[in-house]
């Protein structure tokens, strides 16, 4: 098989890894340098590595096919889009990537960032580069972008600065979101030291 350049991905496009073992099946081994924003792919003492773009803040393992079928497994507690281990693709050009971001933080969600609930506006931390104690998802018009519990601590997750997520208890129409989990709301990030003032308004 050959491993071709994805998009975004600079350096070399493509790489031969010869044929397959005996048995069918080739153990790849894909490491994010998140820091140099590079990416190295290893298998049978190969590698490639690409460099990706600045702006990028997650990085996720990706399969893709044409023809096949084909079937890619993950190491265990790790899936793809769609919560199963293995994919299986068939017919005409298909793929789907990992759920887990390889930019977030390392281990298992037990040893992920963890977070308290605090009363009050988030406060305390140390300032972005705009001179803001929070750091809140907007769209180009700079209108808020609404986001559920699971996607804001998401964010916060990927983000080597964050140390702490706020998000309002009312949605965009000043309603009270009743299932805040899952509720989408305001999404804004802070730096260590933060945490809620007790402001209950």
């Amino acid at each position: 098989g050959r491993l071709v350049e994805g998009n975004g991905i600079q350096g070399q496009n493509r790489v031969n890894w010869g044929d397959l073992p005996a048995n069918g099946a080739r153990d790849i081994t894909v490491t994010a340098d998140c820091t140099a924003k590079t990416v190295t792919i290893s298998s049978d003492g190969q590698s490639f590595t690409g460099s990706y773009p600045s702006s990028w803040s997650s990085v996720y393992v990706a399969v893709g096919a044409q023809g096949g079928p084909f079937s890619a497994t993950l190491p265990s507690g790790n899936t793809w889009l769609g919560g199963s281990s293995t994919q299986t693709l068939s017919g005409g050009f298909r793929g789907n990537r990992g759920e887990q971001d390889l930019c977030a933080s390392s281990g298992s969600a037990s040893e992920q960032n963890s977070y308290s609930t605090t009363t009050g506006f988030c406060r305390g931390g140390s300032s972005w580069p705009d001179g803001n104690e929070y750091n809140c998802f907007e769209d180009v018009a700079r209108t808020r972008i609404q986001m559920t519990d699971a996607e804001c601590r998401q964010e916060c997750d990927a983000d080597v600065e964050c140390a702490a997520y706020d998000r309002s208890w009312y949605d965009r129409q000043g309603i009270l979101i009743e299932d805040i989990p899952t509720g989408a709301a305001d999404c804004c990030l802070f730096k260590a030291g933060s945490t809620g003032n007790g402001d209950e308004s």
